[in-house]
């Protein structure tokens, strides 16, 4: 089969026939549809020569498949997205129109706070996966139908096989010669002991419910709804982002409008650059990052890298979480000084554990599961951590340079959840 020269020229192919090389091109940009979504029209030129090859196939095999059939995307719409309890009053409708779908989300969360917009976002999210789902079994499919659908395509026309079984008393076993040109092993089975060729039943069942008149069918409507459906999924992309956005905007507001704790932020935070990086380590509970402060920080690797990040923002630590359910860092962060030499590299703070040494150990992440305590920070680099669940902010006093944290009028220690012995 042909490209048409538009084809050519959109897809900038330089052969004239499509060929399995071709379609493998095909297959690996259909395979990203649900993520790479920047070449609308590359996608739709690609997908219509995927419908030639179906609906030649078709019409070859006596099949009558309109070239303009579809999904019925209102009720599509009913049977793929499952709606979140958390959506109350949401219609799948909305996603077919743009204005009453960000109305619904404005009017739904203009009074809530950070934590209930992030599980609005998380409904949503979910929601809106119904469309992963829906896109999936499809792509798969066709990617993999698309190189036999072609060889088939240009196999030609051939007369049923005629099988010469040869007479036992004139031919040794040992000497039988199948013409392949007229027994296809592939296509037709093996001979048994008889020269009787037959196909595995559940092969030949499996084959014909893979490409059959219902496959070919769907596999055309879905090629002319899946524009249809990148439209709607992407309006609830669009939502679930939007929903990100006001959760950190009214969780960093939650944050700055405490200010006491602002204050006390901004001091923990400052430093000279120059002389010293700080680094981040997100902890799973409060307690953790009370026994950092005390007893260092334990790591299963020398490296720090492993489990801490460079030059956080304020916002950064604020909105910092991770893991599968964004547990760490969700409580706490943890900030270790890390001196500089003269020349700006990084002093190695990093030693190994002592034998003897009691390190409480919470592994996560790079940590790994059961991973057992080698390094440590030692508590003089732990400048203390950022209680995000009472919006405080706890300094070490076992800091080096914990004397910048005194209130300079009262010469007075700040309070610190525990105190220096």
């Amino acid at each position: 089969m042909k490209l048409t020269e538009e084809e050519r020229k959109i897809l900038d192919y330089e052969k004239e026939e499509i060929d399995e090389d071709f379609l493998y091109e095909i297959e690996k940009y259909i395979l990203d549809i649900y993520t790479n979504q920047e070449d609308y029209k590359k996608l739709e030129a690609m997908l219509n020569c995927l419908k030639r090859i179906i609906l030649e196939v078709a019409n070859k095999r006596g099949y009558h498949i309109s070239e303009d059939i579809s999904f019925n995307a209102d009720e599509l719409l009913k049977e793929i997205i499952t709606i979140e309890d958390d959506l109350v009053g949401f219609e799948v409708e909305y996603y077919d129109n743009p204005e009453k779908m960000h109305k619904y989300f404005e009017i739904l969360t203009k009074d809530m706070n950070w934590e209930d917009v992030e599980s609005i976002k998380s409904a949503m999210a979910y929601t809106t996966d119904g469309f992963r789902e829906f896109f999936v079994p499809y792509i798969n499919d066709i990617s993999r139908a698309s190189n036999e659908l072609l060889r088939e395509l240009e196999e030609p026309e051939m007369e049923e096989p005629v099988i010469i079984v040869p007479v036992e008393d004139d031919v040794d076993d040992d000497d039988w010669d199948w013409d392949d040109e007229i027994f296809d092993s592939e296509s037709q089975g093996f001979p048994d002991e008889w020269g009787n060729i037959t196909v595995d039943d559940e092969e030949k069942e499996e084959e014909i419910d893979y490409l059959s008149e219902e496959k070919l069918t769907g596999y055309v409507k879905f090629i002319n709804t899946v524009f249809v459906f990148i439209k709607y999924r992407n309006l609830g992309l669009d939502v679930t982002n939007e929903l990100i956005e006001l959760e950190r905007e009214r969780k960093l507001k939650e944050f700055y409008d405490d200010e006491e704790f602002s204050m006390m932020f901004d001091k923990i935070m400052e430093h000279d650059k120059k002389k010293s990086c700080y680094r981040f380590h997100g902890t799973q509970r409060l307690k953790a990052a009370e026994t950092i402060m005390s007893q260092g920080l334990g790591m299963m690797r020398e490296e720090l890298d492993s489990t801490s990040y460079k030059e956080f923002t304020k916002d950064d630590v604020i909105l910092y979480s991770r893991g599968f359910g964004g547990e760490i860092g969700r409580e706490a962060v943890v900030i270790i000084d890390v001196p500089r030499e003269e020349n700006g590299s990084e002093t190695n703070i990093v030693r190994e554990k002592n034998s003897k040494e009691k390190i409480n150990f919470d592994p996560s992440g790079l940590q790994g599961i059961n991973g057992t305590v080698k390094y440590v920070v030692p508590p003089e680099y732990i400048v203390g951590y950022v209680d995000k669940v009472n919006k405080r902010i706890i300094f070490n006093p076992l800091y080096k340079d914990y004397v910048r944290f005194m209130v300079e009028e009262k010469n007075e220690e700040i309070e610190t959840g525990y105190h220096r012995s």
